[in-house]
């Protein structure tokens, strides 16, 4: 079998972002990079919003985007419910949420569960992020902080 030149497809992502003060420019890029590579592989739409103690306006790349590139808009406390309530109040219909994070949110997620898969992804080992849904992982540094 050869390799298909065709991308499989898998529907909107919706990307959450946390630019709170404890993120960095660093971390964005990492996160950039990921997306880069999901719209590499897959036909998709992806969704970013940024987010701290509230959702900014949200920006769209798609499958054939040249290069994903991140912007730091906030960086105050941090309220992961305003990410929540912004992909409820604009009805995004996604097949997944990614929720990039240091998991350093207080107790503010919605009591609201979304309707589709959700994955957690932690810039760093944090034993305190306790979600009350969706998957958590940790992403994978070749470095030190």
């Amino acid at each position: 079998m050869l390799p298909s030149l065709e991308k499989p497809e898998v529907g909107d992502i919706v990307v959450g972002i946390d630019t709170s003060g404890s993120m960095s420019q660093r971390d964005l890029q990492e996160i950039a990079s990921e997306l880069q590579s999901i719209l590499s592989t897959y036909n998709t739409k992806i969704i970013v919003v940024y987010w701290d103690t509230k959702a900014y306006p949200h920006e769209e790349f798609e499958s054939g985007d040249d290069c994903v590139s991140l912007k730091m808009i906030g960086g105050g406390g941090t309220d992961i419910g305003s990410f929540f309530n912004y992909v409820y109040k604009h009805d995004f219909e996604p097949s997944i949420i990614l929720c990039f994070t240091d998991g350093y949110v207080g107790n503010t997620f919605p009591k609201k569960k979304p309707d589709c898969r959700t994955l957690f992804i932690l810039n760093t080992k944090n034993e305190s992020f306790n979600a009350p849904f969706g998957e958590v992982i940790t992403m994978v540094r070749d470095y030190q902080n």
